[in-house]
Formats: structure tokens, C-alpha cells, sequence
């Protein structure tokens, strides 16, 4: 038995259209290679992930990535 079968069965078995993944995770890996999904956004810490046919994708496609610094170096909050 393959110890990695059944590692998608939280995001096919309840309809996810989305996932965030950290980057050091195996199922980084796995999600780039995961057939009707592709990566949306990646920076040094995770990457998001959606489904090809999902709403969310394309409104994800259709909104510009703001130019945040690395990890919000030099950002605050009231």
C-alpha cells in the first residue's frame, strides 16, 4: 500500500475549491501535480491552490496580487 494514498480525500470528498498549502509540506508537491487544480498564488511561506472550474479561481484570476513586502515586513495595525 502506497503511504501516501488517500492524502486528497478531505479536499475531493467535501467539495473543496480551494487549498492553502504550506510550502515545506509534501502536499505542496503533490497538490502541483493533483490533475484539475493549479497553483493561484505562492510566495516564500504557502501557496494557494483551486480547482480549474471553480468560481473562485477565475475571481481569483481577475483580482491584481497587491504589492505586500515578504512576511509584512514593515507593515502595522492600529
Amino acid at each position: 500500500q502506497n503511504a501516501w494514498e488517500g492524502w486528497d480525500d478531505h479536499i475531493d470528498k467535501r467539495g473543496a475549491e480551494m487549498a492553502l498549502v504550506p510550502r515545506g509540506w509534501p502536499f505542496y508537491s503533490l497538490m502541483q501535480l493533483k490533475p484539475g487544480w493549479r497553483m493561484m498564488y505562492q510566495d516564500s511561506l504557502a501557496a494557494v491552490f483551486a480547482r480549474e472550474d471553480s468560481p473562485q479561481a477565475a475571481g481569483l484570476e481577475a483580482t491584481p496580487i497587491p504589492d505586500v513586502p515578504e512576511r509584512g515586513i514593515g507593515l502595522c495595525a492600529p
